[in-house]
């Protein structure tokens, strides 16, 4: 059972269940709540999804009442670019991820299948999130998400900074609805062969087609970059149609949101 909370104005969230510092607070929406309609009925935040730009904006708006600051909204392009953000006011390019030190800065992700993933580090000073589908697992947005946050702290400090981050991982698409080729598979195997990646992909009922486990992909390549302190939501969008938007069981749908700041 999933468990989620209902704000005071009817919006339903997802609380990270991490050891992150006090200081980190983050959360991840639901489709309760909200006024869009039809498709994207309940709290869609997407603005490029087709939805009434008045609806979304309505739905932005009820999301401020519980966040520090307005979102920086990245324009996602399932690409690897990470920004650091040290500037209330920095207008971003077309990415897929951002880290910051700046305290009340809300960081945000949308997804309806891809895996969004949160960042800390022990002492909280550092938070980062970036948007993790196939395609940008496979050109390095984590270790691009990573680079920026060691950045930060030192550009040297890399494998010995990574193993003092806590990493959680949201809700995704599960592998038995995500099916893939096996150029895919043969792309992620040829960056590596661990146990954990080759068990990512199972054969699946037709031909020269496999079932494709994204969360064990993101794992194993947080393991590889010595990160062992991962949360798993164990979440599937596509498995929660009442809670959750899932691109790939609606085609046309929404997008919900995961937000991370220092308070």
């Amino acid at each position: 059972m999933i468990e989620t909370q209902l704000l005071d104005n009817g919006i339903s969230v997802i609380y990270p269940n991490w050891d992150a510092p006090k200081n980190v607070k983050c959360f991840i929406t639901t489709r309760i709540g909200g006024v869009s309609k039809d498709k994207y009925q309940g709290l869609n935040l997407g603005s490029h999804v087709n939805d009434d730009p008045n609806l979304v904006l309505k739905n932005r708006s009820l999301l401020l009442e519980h966040l520090p600051s307005e979102p920086k909204w990245l324009n996602q392009v399932h690409g690897n670019d990470v920004v650091q953000i040290k500037d209330f006011n920095a207008t971003l390019p077309d990415c897929d991820g951002a880290v910051t030190v700046l305290k009340k800065h809300t960081l945000c992700v949308l997804s309806a299948d891809c895996l969004p993933i949160f960042f800390s580090n022990f002492s909280g000073d550092i938070v980062g999130v970036c948007h993790a589908g196939w395609k940008g697992l496979l050109s390095g947005v984590i270790e691009n998400t990573l680079k920026s946050i060691s950045n930060i702290v030192s550009p040297d400090s890399n494998s010995r900074y990574f193993s003092t981050l806590n990493v959680y991982l949201g809700p995704s698409i599960s592998m038995p609805h995500f099916e893939v080729g096996a150029e895919l598979k043969d792309a992620f195997l040829s960056h590596s062969r661990d146990k954990l990646t080759i068990d990512s992909f199972e054969s699946s009922a037709n031909p020269n087609k496999y079932l494709c486990n994204l969360r064990q992909l993101a794992i194993a390549r947080l393991r590889d970059l010595n990160i062992e302190r991962i949360w798993d939501s164990e979440i599937c969008c596509y498995e929660n149609p009442s809670l959750l938007y899932s691109y790939r069981r609606e085609g046309l749908t929404g997008r919900f949101g995961s937000f991370i700041w220092i308070d």
